[in-house]
């Protein structure tokens, strides 16, 4: 996708004069990440301009990035839209469908060698179940051509990776950050190592590979609140987009009972950070840190699926808007009562 010139008030300014205030946390979520396009374009309205942090682990740290290298927010959601699943990965061994693997793990059963020496002849020799060289080739044409703009931008960008060795989140960031944890940021000084973070937030165990020594942002931090709180001024304000709805079906099969597993795993890291941002806000009244959570209202796999790329991309941003819409309607950054349920004063 070519760098679109026209006019775009959300979009970020060369000189970085539209940033506003604010800080958006885009989760993972595969293709659902295209929910939080919606979200952000709502707020975007509502503020006047994109936010001056941004924050993102997999599939949500390609919105982050997208954003931070020039893409309007039009041009995020056309993005997403573009996309096919053979855009950003094909299945493991590449010469075989998965009909044949599935084939080849009945006939071993049939021979009675048992299911997981079955599984074991035919998947062990793969690291991962499918290859993301398709998605390097993605974000290449669309972020190497912007690389320039990325490198410039006067916002402050954070993506999340889980390294494998000290199962610690780990930030590749962009402009100076308050920490005291160097160790585990990571200036990004040239397009390829922007594009091997990207790969490695993106990088679901089992699914996809390792990149180096990382794997998905997700892991231990699908909400990366930390990435964002390095970057962050006293003034801003915090909102997290999770595409994963509260409320529970009555019933699970695997269908439902698999997401919401790992949609538990995935929130295990941010539950930790809002309890630190907690002990922060009662320490510290006169600095209080507002967040807000945007959660979907509805299954988002209800529209689209994880790995369904470029599918009903149009409906996904539409929720998107109206969720962040029905969480707006209910936040006041300087009424506690009205954030984030994990930071609300305690009756």
């Amino acid at each position: 996708m070519e760098p679109d010139t026209t006019v775009d008030k959300y979009r970020d300014s060369a000189d970085g004069s539209n940033l506003q205030p604010y800080a958006v946390i885009f989760s993972g979520g595969g293709a659902l990440a295209a929910w939080e396009v919606g979200c952000l374009e709502v707020l975007c309205e509502r503020f006047g301009g994109p936010p001056r942090v941004r924050a993102g682990a997999s599939a949500g740290a390609l919105n982050a990035a997208a954003l931070t290298a020039g893409m309007s927010v039009s041009e995020i959601k056309a993005l997403w839209a573009s996309l096919r699943p053979v855009d950003v990965f094909r299945a493991r061994p590449e010469e075989q469908s998965w009909w044949t693997i599935v084939g080849a793990l009945v006939w071993q059963v049939a021979k009675r060698r048992g299911l997981m020496p079955a599984v074991t002849n035919v998947l062990g020799p793969l690291r991962s179940l499918l290859n993301a060289r398709p998605l390097k080739k993605t974000l290449r044409k669309h972020l190497e051509p912007r690389w320039a703009t990325f490198h410039q931008s006067r916002a402050s960008a954070a993506f999340a990776v889980t390294n494998i060795h000290t199962r610690e989140a780990h930030y590749f960031f962009h402009t100076p950050v308050h920490t005291t944890r160097r160790d585990r940021w990571e200036y990004i000084t040239s397009s390829e190592l922007l594009i091997g973070a990207l790969v490695a937030s993106a990088a679901i165990p089992v699914l996809f590979a390792p990149h180096g020594n990382y794997i998905d942002g997700g892991v231990v931090r699908n909400q990366p609140l930390g990435g964002a709180l390095g970057c962050i001024k006293d003034d801003d304000q915090i909102f997290i987009l999770m595409p994963h709805a509260d409320d529970l079906p009555g019933t699970f099969d695997l269908t439902t009972l698999i997401p919401r597993l790992l949609e538990i795993w995935l929130s295990a890291g941010l539950a930790q950070e809002m309890y630190r941002l907690r002990i922060h806000n009662q320490l510290n009244k006169d600095r209080m840190i507002p967040v807000c959570a945007i959660r979907a209202t509805r299954p988002l796999d209800e529209i689209s699926g994880l790995l369904n790329f470029g599918t009903r991309v149009e409906e996904l941003v539409a929720q998107g808007r109206e969720d962040a819409n029905f969480a707006l309607e209910k936040f006041n950054p300087n009424s506690p009562k009205t954030w984030a349920k994990e930071l609300r004063p305690q009756n």
